[in-house]
Order: C-alpha cells, then structure tokens, then sequence
C-alpha cells in the first residue's frame, strides 16, 4: 500500500499546519514578554526624578540638603525619590547667588537649577572702639579756651578755632548725657552670642567680636546684624539681626553649626579604595553565624571592561563550601549628636548586577541584602541598573534615618544566600 502526501507520515498538511502555529504563538509570546520587560523598565524609570545643577563657574560642587557632594555641576543627578531638597553649590572663595535654592522633584522629570558663584570679599579687619569723650576729659581743656570763648564781644566776626568748637562740643555732649542718665533713659544696649555645638566665628555688624561666646556691652540702640564664620564640616548658620530698644536693650542670639553629612567609599580610576569620613571592612557570612571580617577572602577588586571602572566583586565566598558563604563589605561612620536637624538621611549604593554565574550554578540572578547597624534594610533585593557600555553612574537608593543612631554606625551591603550571580558595587554613599 502507497502513501499518499495527504495521508503520509510527516507529510500530513493538518499536522504542518500545528506546527506553523506553534512556532508563531512562542515567537508570539517571546516578542509580549520583552515588550512587558520594556515598558516596565520604563516605568520603573519614571518613578525617580533628575536634577541637574548648573553654575557660572568651573570646578565647583552640588551641596544637596546642606551637604558636599562629590559630584560636579554640570553633571546630572539621577534617581532622586520625589521630595523637596535644598540645593546649592560650593567653590573656594567664591559664595552661590542666591545660597540656595528649595527645589521639588517629581517623578519621571528633570529639573534644572542655576547659580551665579560671586567672589568672597577678604573678612573685615578687626577694629578697636574708639573710646568716648568721658566728662573728665573734657575737664581737661585749657582754661584760656574758656577766657578765649568769653573775651569775644557779641557783635565780634572773627571765627572760633575749631579745637575751642570741639571742646565746646564735647562739653555740651557730656552735658547732655549727664542729663539723660539722670532723668534714667537708656542709651546703650547689651548682646550676647553664642555658637553651638562648636566654637564658631562671630562678628557683630561686620566687625570680628570673638569665637564660641561673646558678650558685648555699650552697644547703640537699634538694630544689630550678627552673622557667623565657616567651620569645615559644619553648615554656616544664617545671619541674624537683633532690635536694641530703651524698653528693651537686652539681646540673646544663638548659632547653631549642623553638620554636613556626607559619607562615602568608592574606588577611582586606578582602583584605590577612597574613603570621606568613614572606614571600610571587608569579609564572608557563613550559614546564619555573625560576619567574619577578613581582608583577603572578602569581594575581591574587578575592572569592568563594559563601563572601563573598578568594582569590589561581591559574590560567594568559598568554592569549596557548600552552602559557600556570602562576601560583604562594610562602612563604619560616626553621627554626631545634633545630626538629625538636616533632611532623612538616604544610603546610595553605585553597582551594578551582572548575569555572571557562580561556578556550577545553572539559573539565578544577583541579589544583596542591605543592613544597617544589624538590622536588615532590604533582602534578596535584585539591583536593578544593568552594565552596560553607556550607562552613567547611577544609584539604588534606600531610606535608612530610621536605622541610624548618634554614635557609631555600620553599614553592610553583601551577596544574599539565594544569590547566582556576581554583584559589582562601585561606591557607597550616605547624605
């Protein structure tokens, strides 16, 4: 018996014709997943805001929420959660017009801010009060002034020399205050001035007057202008204005320094672990036992051919454990007391996951576990900004002001236990 091409085996055209479907519904199906993945990068994307700063002058710095960034004006600022920051610049020498600007960043924009850097006049010479004519003083005056002043007849055109019209002056002066003190008005008022929680520079209407604590009497009645020196560290507190009144000649004025927080590790160009008020460690986790630190078994230092950087390789820890442990590294920073009068502190992790698996591993992706002072801010959280050849150094962000605390404070960011694949982590930032 023949076979037919209708009937035959592999020929047969209802048969051809499922497979044609098939092949369209996968490639159907492939083609929506990718187009899902797309848009929900896209999404993901527009839930953060840019800021871009710009200024009149070179080589100078963003200061977001009173702090230093190492970042240059000029370069944009990407993935800021939506909220309201104060932004300004920094440059030596040179102060931002206007100080600062408060700005709202919104999801999915960018926003650009402009300043104009003006030169720092040199700091105003000290200067000593000269002191007033007091009544005995004027006691002093030659005798023959007054037999001069009496000697003139009435209708007499000749001018008075300018020393007798001084000392008449100053005769009349002392007069008239004699007169006011006894009749109890106030002339002169009293300021007090101090800075907290450092010794900061104080000038009283643009004349130096002291560091930490000054107190000033015989000042003028009115108004008084106090404005404060730079501390490093520390964010200069606003110029203030006392109001001396007869009713009320009393003052008490109070600077309060804030320090400027910024913290971070990163690796430069060549490589080298560069640090900004902290200390960086490095090690392994095995199973649920306390971190080891360990300098040589920790994450290991990669150059990242994609993006030409250096990255600290955070991955397993032991090939020849099973499970093998978990690489981490760590920053141990100090918060003063007053810390928490600036903005929420945010921790800004610069990395990058990458689809490089452990050996022996067949499926996984990257994946950390964030935690502050031993508390465990994210885990099994996968980064999501991949290596790629034009991608610009962009951040994770994390809330951490509730798991702060004054005094010493640590910070690990290491591989989590369900982690296959390596994790590049390019600098560590907290402001």
């Amino acid at each position: 018996m023949f076979l037919s091409r209708q009937t035959g085996l592999g020929r047969d055209q209802n048969l051809i014709t499922i497979r044609r479907r098939t092949r369209y519904g996968i490639l159907l199906l492939v083609a929506g997943g990718i187009l899902a993945l797309i848009l929900s990068l896209s999404i993901l994307g527009e839930r953060k805001g840019t800021l871009l700063v710009k200024a009149n002058r070179p080589g100078a710095y963003i200061v977001l929420n009173g702090s230093v960034t190492d970042v240059p004006v000029g370069t944009p600022l990407k993935r800021l959660r939506s909220d309201i920051y104060d932004v300004s610049v920094s440059l030596s020498g040179y102060e931002p017009d206007p100080p600062n600007r408060v700005v709202k960043i919104e999801k999915g924009k960018t926003l650009e801010v402009n300043f104009s850097l003006l030169p720092i006049p040199p700091e105003p010479k000290i200067q000593k009060e000269k002191p007033t004519p007091a009544a005995d003083e004027s006691a002093k005056s030659k005798p023959e002034d007054f037999d001069r002043i009496s000697s003139q007849p009435p209708d007499s055109k000749k001018p008075i020399s300018p020393s007798i019209q001084q000392s008449s002056k100053a005769r009349n002066n002392t007069k008239e205050t004699k007169q006011s003190e006894e009749a109890g008005e106030i002339l002169h008022g009293m300021l007090k001035v101090v800075t907290r929680p450092v010794e900061g520079g104080i000038f009283i209407d643009d004349i130096f007057a002291g560091r930490g604590k000054v107190t000033q009497t015989n000042l003028n009645l009115g108004e008084v202008v106090v404005r404060f020196g730079e501390v490093e560290g520390y964010r200069t507190p606003a110029s203030q204005k006392a109001f001396l009144t007869q009713s009320w000649p009393y003052a008490s004025l109070e600077g309060i320094y804030l320090p400027i927080i910024y913290i971070s590790a990163h690796l430069d160009q060549s490589g080298r672990v560069i640090t900004q008020r902290c200390k960086l460690t490095q090690g392994y986790v095995l199973d649920q036992s306390a971190p080891a630190e360990d300098p040589v078994a920790g994450p290991g230092i990669k150059l990242l051919d994609e993006i030409g950087v250096f990255a600290w390789e955070i991955g397993y820890a032991f090939s020849n454990r099973n499970p093998p442990g978990q690489d981490y590294i760590e920053m141990i920073f100090d918060l003063p007391e007053n810390w928490d009068g600036n903005k929420p502190l945010d921790l800004h992790l610069y990395g990058y996951p990458s689809d490089r698996k452990y050996p022996f591993a067949l499926a996984g992706r990257a994946e950390i576990d964030v935690f502050v002072n031993e508390r465990p801010v994210k885990k099994g959280y996968h980064p999501t900004i991949p290596v790629q050849g034009n991608t610009s150094l962009q951040s994770e962000v994390f809330p951490v002001n509730s798991f702060l605390r004054v005094g010493q404070n640590r910070i690990r960011v290491q591989a989590s236990a369900n982690s296959r694949c390596f994790y590049y982590l390019k600098q560590i930032v907290l402001l």
